[in-house]
């Protein structure tokens, strides 16, 4: 049950007297409906107000429900004046800023979910007066459309349109907090919507509105519900807030679930470590026997200074950078299980290719035509090739720009929430080339698994490793550069690992899309 069901369920208690005991001493309520009833008389004796015609006596089939003895039921307009505001035309021939301006009340002056009206933004001119209807402090207005049936004290004077009704309530003979409440109880709405005229927009007529039925309590009763009222509001009140943390928990857990299942793989927690495996150290010593071939064969380009990463006897980590060696444990993100290593990311890559943004004709490129990727064609994880533009018949395509099935693209420029976001290519139907705001990374696809590649530097440790490397101060606008990619800690397991992770990985993941 939200706290809105809640607050309707105890206004519901309290027009139907089952919120609060019963006082048999309290005066009854008919003899406070004799009050009313001599009063409204002496005003009309007096010519302070008009002589309304007999509404119709309530017969028992119109009684919705039982209510407690000393309450009595009447009609809305039998206790109160109800009327219909009115509206000075062409209305902004009428609005001042002039100080004899009169407050012109309208619904864009109340606060969502506020009980009162303190003000308004705009006034009309006092010649405007004749043409609309005049509110004073303490008069309820009732909206007639928008948000429609919803009650307001007024806490100011002015004049109101024909989108409220006034209803002028004498607050020495009716509890204008019971009245309220009463007004903004899901029964007496119910009755307002039935009676309410038009299909799309609902219209209510002063006539109509003085015909539905209000449960009277003795006057003493009335503020012991109001209390008893205000006392569960402020409880629910708590509840409401709690369940707003729970909903807006609700919506984060799967995304929240699936960073803490990336950031568990990428930690070795997510999969038993098997033994046997070949440890990632030899691994890595493969990779970089490999990359020396491919140098040697001038394939691939050298690096200026290879990096080695070990842990040293006191625990810590250190770096060898061509023979200079420093700790660099403050560096290092969270830490691995045995078998594992700490690379930088450059070690592992044989390549990072940049690619081309031409002036492109502004729409999806066909099956035929080659397009560019935007940005928003790399999503963590996953591509969507249809997020591209069409290139110029005239672009000549050069081949190292050309995107493949297994390629992981990096984006290095953006947003700061679209920069440093990374996929894998599992897929490509269309004729596609990298932008210059991607990048793609390259690597011997024998030793380093692509799927896992891009999961870890998608995962929380090492993303806050990347992003460390943007610069540009705006957050609508930061760059990597391709140098500043190589740099960042990448957490190395045996292949076999990484394997079993990304079987995993897909498997929790579907789990959380099923979640959404």
């Amino acid at each position: 049950m939200t706290a809105q069901d809640l607050k309707n369920s105890v206004l519901q208690l309290a027009v139907q007297g089952k919120l609060i005991p019963q006082n048999p001493e309290d005066e009854p309520a008919a003899v406070l409906l004799e009050r009313i009833r001599a009063e409204k008389k002496r005003l009309v004796k007096e010519g302070k107000i008009k002589a309304e015609k007999p509404l119709p006596e309530i017969t028992e089939d119109e009684i919705p429900f039982e209510i407690p003895e000393g309450w009595c039921w009447c009609r809305l307009g039998s206790i109160n004046e109800v009327a219909r505001g009115g509206s000075p035309r062409p209305i902004n021939q009428f609005i001042t800023n002039e100080p004899n301006g009169i407050n012109w009340i309208k619904i864009g002056d109340t606060e969502k979910g506020g009980k009162y009206i303190y003000s308004t933004a705009e006034k009309i001119k006092p010649e405007g007066i004749r043409y609309t209807r005049e509110v004073h402090y303490g008069d309820f207005l009732l909206s007639n459309s928008m948000s429609f049936g919803r009650p307001y004290i007024l806490r100011t004077s002015g004049c109101i349109h024909d989108g409220w009704l006034v209803i002028t309530l004498d607050e020495n003979i009716l509890n204008a907090d019971f009245f309220y409440y009463l007004l903004s109880s899901r029964f007496m709405y119910n009755q307002f919507s039935g009676l309410a005229a038009g299909s799309t927009v609902k219209n209510l007529k002063s006539e109509t509105a003085k015909l539905v039925l209000c449960p009277i309590p003795p006057l003493n009763e009335q503020q012991r519900i109001v209390e008893k009222i205000e006392e569960l509001h402020t409880m629910i009140e708590s509840y409401g807030k709690a369940e707003e943390e729970l909903t807006a928990l609700n919506s984060r857990f799967p995304e929240d679930l699936k960073k803490s299942v990336l950031q568990y793989a990428v930690q070795g927690k997510l999969v038993p470590q098997n033994p046997e495996d070949e440890p990632a150290a030899a691994l890595l010593e493969k990779i970089r026997a490999e990359k020396k071939r491919l140098v040697k064969e001038k394939k691939i380009k050298a690096e200026k200074a290879e990096s080695f990463i070990f842990k040293g006897e006191d625990g810590s980590y250190y770096e060898n950078v061509g023979g200079e060696i420093k700790n660099i444990n403050e560096e290092i993100p969270f830490e691995i299980p045995e078998g594992w290593v700490w690379v930088r990311l450059g070690e592992l890559l044989t390549s990072t290719d940049a690619g081309k943004s031409p002036d492109c004709i502004d729409k999806m490129a066909s099956d035929d035509d080659w397009g560019v990727i935007k940005t928003t064609a790399v999503q963590k994880n996953y591509f969507l090739e249809d997020e591209n533009k069409a290139l110029p018949k005239e672009f000549k395509i050069n081949e190292s720009f050309v995107i493949h099935e297994n390629d992981v693209i990096i984006t290095r420029a953006g947003p700061q929430n679209r920069t440093g976001v990374v996929c894998c290519v599992d897929k490509i139907s269309k004729k596609l080339i990298l932008s210059d705001k991607t990048i793609r990374l390259s690597t011997i696809n024998e030793y380093l698994n692509t799927f896992f590649l891009s999961l870890t530097l998608n995962s929380g440790g090492v993303q806050e490793n990347i992003r460390s490397k943007f610069t540009g101060m705006a957050a609508s606008q930061v760059n990597i550069s391709q140098e500043n990619i190589k740099t960042c800690f990448f957490p190395l397991p045996p292949l076999a690992e990484q394997q079993r992770i990304v079987e995993k990985v897909e498997e929790l993941l579907q789990l959380c899309e099923r979640l959404n």
